[in-house]
């Protein structure tokens, strides 16, 4: 079951306010393992942890930052896509949170693996 599933949109708005008023520096995110992926053959394990309190960094950052919680192979390599969308990696968490935060106040990224060799 996934977050969204898990708590009504009253919870989750009311979460992320209280979240973005204790830290008004830092960005909702919460992280999901696609299901529907072409990769079947790349076993990426879901995250402990789903959901991330991220400072403005970079896009890039923040997926190195995921690699190293998911503690993934040098040969397989990991996408972000949010609402269809692959974000450019050099763009801020800001922009892309203002771009594509959900009505409820989180950012939801979608991880997607790829194996670079075969």
């Amino acid at each position: 079951m996934n977050f969204k599933d898990s708590y009504t949109l009253e919870q989750r708005t009311t979460e992320s306010k209280k979240i973005m008023n204790k830290h008004p520096f830092m960005f909702p995110v919460i992280l999901s393992v696609s299901n529907d992926s072409l990769f079947r053959s790349i076993d990426l394990p879901n995250p402990d942890k789903f959901k991330y309190l991220v400072p403005n960094i970079s896009m890039s950052q923040f997926i190195f930052v995921v690699r190293r919680k998911l503690r993934l192979k040098e040969h397989v390599a990991i996408y972000f896509m949010i609402k269809n969308v692959v974000p450019l990696g050099s763009e801020l968490i800001s922009t892309i949170y203002e771009k594509y935060k959900d009505e409820d106040g989180f950012l939801y990224i979608t991880v997607t693996p790829e194996s670079f060799f075969g």
